[in-house]
């Protein structure tokens, strides 16, 4: 389920405009050496804007550098005892644990 909704984000993404938004960065002077523009996307829009890459190469490696990344942050989420998945839904559930959080863990 999530790296289908990885692939489909990515999709998204694209058909909204992300290659001319990340453009328009670079024309207003945010090159490569900005932090941000290394992130996972704009790096690999700027890879192709700069020719390095086909089109298809840039999605590709977009959706499979995004899956890497969410399958770190779910190793790391996974050595944190104390955090609770929660579905969507679960509003109720959630207000819950942080009031009784809150009653247990402070005077």
């Amino acid at each position: 389920v999530l790296y289908r909704r990885i692939a489909q984000r990515t999709v998204r993404m694209f058909a909204q405009g992300f290659v001319e938004e990340v453009e328009g960065l670079r024309n207003m002077g945010y090159g490569i050496g900005f932090p941000s523009m290394q992130s996972i996307g704009y790096r690999h829009v700027n890879q192709f804007l700069d020719g390095r890459w086909d089109r298809e190469m840039m999605k590709s490696l977009l959706v499979r550098d995004t899956r890497r990344y969410a399958k770190r942050q779910m190793t790391w989420f996974r050595r944190i005892d104390r955090l609770r998945p929660y579905s969507r839904g679960d509003h109720e559930k959630i207000i819950s644990d942080i009031c009784n959080y809150f009653r247990l863990n402070t005077m």
